[in-house]
């Protein structure tokens, strides 16, 4: 890890969200991890749902990872599960932090400019933020936005080449390259 690596606690990232989930009822963990590398939460609450199309049927979702080793970036964001397969994707809405912090320079450091509790103040205020976005992701209004672009997306134009349509789609969208060759595989009717 460089000497640019800021460190986000799992534990402290639990404690911040964890109540945030708990107070949400009727909510389902659908998948909890914790290993040496990574911390991975995919959250579901079954009474929000809707149908992207006769047969369709999604739930709203959260999903929350981070790695506090450095092998990869806090990231919070809506995930919508899909129930006809159970395969879920996640919205392009999310909370992304990188764990580099500042560069402190030998100077600052020698001089001791920022206290901990400055540090700390500053991973309490990303915590808050990915809080907000737990419950703003659980909402109607959010998982209502989130199904209204599924819909159209579903009922529009049929695409002639699946497999080429899908790597152009997950380079728009961002999406990871596990999740875009799942769709690709899919398209293509591998699997």
């Amino acid at each position: 890890v460089s000497d640019r690596y800021r460190r986000l606690d799992n534990y402290d990232l639990a404690q911040h969200l964890l109540p945030e989930l708990g107070a949400i009822g009727g909510l389902e963990y659908f998948v909890t991890a914790l290993t040496p590398e990574h911390m991975f939460i995919r959250a579901t609450l079954p009474s929000l749902q809707g149908e992207v199309k006769v047969g369709d049927t999604v739930q709203a979702g959260v999903e929350i990872r981070n790695s506090e080793v450095g092998y990869g970036s806090l990231q919070v964001s809506p995930w919508i599960l899909r129930l006809t397969c159970l395969n879920g994707m996640t919205s392009k809405i999310a909370l992304r932090k990188y764990h580099p912090g500042r560069r402190i320079e030998e100077t600052e450091d020698m001089l001791g400019i920022y206290r901990d509790e400055t540090m700390a103040a500053d991973d309490r205020a990303l915590f808050m933020k990915a809080a907000d976005l737990v419950r703003a992701s659980l909402t109607e209004v959010s998982f209502n936005q989130i199904l209204e672009g599924l819909r159209e997306i579903a009922n529009g134009e049929q695409i002639a080449q699946p497999v080429a349509a899908t790597k152009v789609l997950t380079q728009k969208l961002d999406l990871g390259e596990g999740e875009g060759d799942a769709g690709a595989d899919a398209a293509g009717g591998v699997g």
